[in-house]
């Protein structure tokens, strides 16, 4: 491997973590319920165990929230659970399909397992129900580098393009993880 190809790599996996977390919670800012779930609060306040146990309660409620599978799904990924993120994510993804977050989720699930054309698949769609231009942002950033390990960098240059056309600080975020 060529030693850009090998600093490539560095730099996508070491953003690729940060971002899983920012997307993460940027999408979970913005669920398609009206009023935030205690789930989501801790979720954003890192309580993990207390974020999947009120999801869990959630879905007991209503075993269709989607919304509630999606967040129990981040707040797995975040305890690095990724059997039970993706779980969660599919079964959000069944109940709805046109809802990004549970897309996101499995794109970095599939990403973690070098799936990277389901990956790209799946940020794609996510960015077809995107909520704003930051989170779409923050996906076309994540796409920019499913492509670079999918060896890509044509596609990988468009998506970049793209995210900082969206937000101009998503390229800070970068240099500042890489840094």
């Amino acid at each position: 491997m060529k030693k850009s190809g090998l600093w490539a790599m560095l730099i996508v996996v070491g953003v690729l973590g940060y971002f899983a977390g920012v997307i993460a919670f940027s999408l979970l800012s913005q669920s398609d319920h009206t009023d935030e779930s205690e789930g989501t609060m801790l979720l954003k306040e890192a309580d993990y165990g207390e974020a999947v146990k009120s999801y869990t309660h959630s879905i007991a409620l209503d075993p269709k929230n989607y919304d509630a599978y999606a967040g129990r799904g981040w707040a797995y990924y975040a305890q690095e659970n990724y059997e039970g993120a993706k779980a969660d994510f599919e079964r959000s993804y069944d109940l709805q399909k046109a809802f990004y977050s549970p897309n996101a989720g499995l794109a970095f699930i599939y990403t973690r397992s070098n799936e990277h054309d389901q990956s790209i698949t799946m940020l794609t769609d996510a960015l077809t129900y995107r909520r704003s231009a930051q989170s779409a942002a923050m996906l076309y950033m994540a796409l920019g580098f499913a492509n670079i390990k999918n060896q890509d960098l044509y596609s990988a240059i468009i998506a970049f393009g793209n995210s900082l056309a969206l937000d101009p600080h998503s390229l800070s975020a970068v240099v500042g993880q890489v840094i």
